[in-house]
């Protein structure tokens, strides 16, 4: 589900057919890919204002634990710049028309690349997929999402380059979800006695990347350095630096000096400032990001109520909080992304109207009858807090407009923010919004083409002790939505599909279970001197191709 800071929905899938009229991105100036011939050598450095928790990519809700980690470890397959999934670690996408999938979408088999060997020059066999999959299923394991691996009742290795997964009901989403951030070095880590903490978490080594990790400086940069014995041949770069840098204008001034040579995620009112520099390229992307305020409905919290939740949705002000803060891009009334074949054209944004939320409030009880300006039932106060993460100065100018907005309703509310790592963090570990600690929680979802949300709607997502990473942090619990997140899972017609997702987004639209801002667009914004950057507006980060990428110049 950037950051921007984003969090991530991991297992949203990527389907082929969906692709097709993606790759929307428009750039100012040259560079990003070349005709030159490639120069071996030279260091890349990535600007970002996020740090990773960690680069294991499926224990994290992070975007960029996910970005940093395509430099150090392959998965069965990866999506591209344009959406299309694409063959790493197997040599074919299981289709039905190569026989990778059979005809009822119960059986999958991935032949895999021959003579691959993990950086410590042990094999890559069939065995290390079948121990992904079980990692993915152990539930002493804080996976942020198991959906799709959770349909797999057996795996078979009938050889070291081939795994064939058994579902016990066709998943659509398959083929084009599971498997893509990475494969798990099972000769590694299968005596782990925590795979929470496992040091190799910090390290991928051993990995199955072109880089491998030289040196992680906590709060600074992260540091890769050529894989000298990886399959794929030899990257082009000496070495990749990520560097972390929370303060956006610091950033711009670091790709204006040539300190850095990608600002990753820039604000939009830096993007005029960035395209203005003589040696950079802006790239400007439609992404698969939504910005949405969570109402975390936890038990006995004021937003159990429907009308509660359709009075917040009409008190703020989001079309002006778009128009501000956002000039040019559009107020979103789904979670389905427009160029989706699920979204539902029918559906309109909640209009900004305080005597309407006033009136919603009225009926559900909730009066000022001490007249200090904040409405109370039962002798409970109507007060919220609101949370993101901390450093977003876009973010945290929304959350003072959204204060007011309330206020002028009767909704008292104060902001607590707090840093990635803790507002994402685990139930376990106390993270705010799996464990609740607000009531409107502020970030952004990646979603995939496929539009696959059960992970983010069903209740069996909501974050528990049992459930430490479950992304249903808004705890919504829609018989509905139940239902049709599970359907939409196994019916393999679109249209179909289609249909049932559509039925989607009007509940949650109906019902407000969150109030959406808008679509992402990213500013990205790189030195002449890079090569071959291609910005994904997908979960699976700009760091999905560090192969090809290269630098000419000093």
């Amino acid at each position: 589900m950037p950051k921007h800071t984003a969090r991530i929905l991991v297992v949203l899938a990527f389907v082929l057919a969906a692709t097709v009229g993606w790759g929307c991105q428009k750039q100012a100036g040259t560079g990003g890919t070349s005709s030159e011939t490639p120069v071996k050598g030279g260091k890349f450095v990535y600007g970002t204002m996020e740090e990773p928790d960690t680069l294991n990519p499926y224990i994290s809700q992070l975007l960029e634990s996910v970005n940093v980690s395509n430099l150090f470890l392959d998965g069965l397959t990866r999506v591209d710049e344009k959406m299309k999934v694409i063959p790493v670690l197997a040599e074919e996408v299981p289709t039905t028309e190569n026989g990778g999938v059979s005809e009822d979408g119960k059986t999958i088999t991935y032949r895999l690349r021959k003579g691959v060997k993990w950086s410590d020059g042990k094999p890559f066999t069939s065995a290390d997929v079948a121990f992904t999959q079980s990692v993915m299923m152990n539930p002493k394991v804080n996976v942020s999402n198991r959906s799709g691996y959770d349909k797999v009742t057996k795996v078979d290795t009938p050889d070291e380059s081939t795994v064939i997964f058994h579902l016990k009901e066709p998943f659509a989403p398959f083929v084009n979800s599971c498997f893509q951030y990475g494969i798990l070095p099972k000769h590694a880590l299968d005596k782990s006695k925590d795979l929470n903490k496992d040091p190799w978490n910090r390290t991928l080594n051993p990995g199955l990347g072109p880089f491998t990790l030289k040196t992680w400086k906590q709060g600074q940069f992260i540091e890769g350095e050529r894989n000298k014995s990886y399959y794929g041949g030899q990257a082009y770069l000496d070495n990749v630096i990520v560097k972390f840098v929370t303060d956006p204008n610091a950033l711009f001034a670091q790709l204006k000096s040539g300190e850095i040579d990608w600002f990753e995620f820039a604000p939009a009112a830096l993007s005029k400032n960035i395209k203005a520099l003589p040696n950079v390229t802006l790239h400007e992307s439609d992404t698969l990001s939504f910005e949405n305020y969570s109402l975390v409905m936890k038990p006995d919290s004021p937003l159990q109520d429907v009308k509660v939740r359709q009075a917040i949705a009409h008190a703020i002000n989001v079309a002006q909080i778009v128009k501000t803060l956002y000039p040019g891009e559009t107020q979103a009334a789904t979670t389905q992304h427009p160029l989706s074949w699920a979204f539902n054209a029918d559906l309109k944004p909640y209009t900004y109207d305080p005597a309407e939320a006033k009136k919603l409030l009225d009926e559900a009880g909730w009066k000022d009858a001490n007249n200090d300006g904040i409405r109370e039932k039962g002798g409970k106060r109507l007060f919220l807090i609101i949370s993101t993460t901390a450093g977003q100065s876009d973010r945290e100018q929304k959350e003072e407009v959204i204060v007011q907005d309330l206020k002028k309703v009767g909704i008292g509310a104060e902001v607590k923010n707090y840093d990635p790592p803790t507002f994402f963090g685990a139930f376990t570990d106390g993270g705010t919004l799996t464990s609740g600690k607000c009531d409107i929680g502020i970030f952004t979802n990646v979603a995939g083409v496929d539009p696959d949300n059960w992970t983010l709607f069903n209740s069996a997502n909501i974050p528990s002790s049992t459930n430490p990473g479950g992304q249903n942090t808004g705890r919504i619990n829609d018989p509905q939505i139940n239902k049709l997140t599970s359907e939409g899972q196994v019916e393999l017609d679109q249209t179909k599909r289609a249909e049932i997702y559509k039925e989607i987004d009007k509940i949650i639209l109906d019902k407000a279970y969150t109030v959406l801002e808008r679509w992402w667009k990213n500013y990205d914004g790189v030195n002449k001197r890079v090569h071959n950057a291609k910005p994904n507006p997908t979960s699976q980060g700009n760091l999905w191709n560090p192969m090809e990428l290269w630098v000419s110049g000093k």
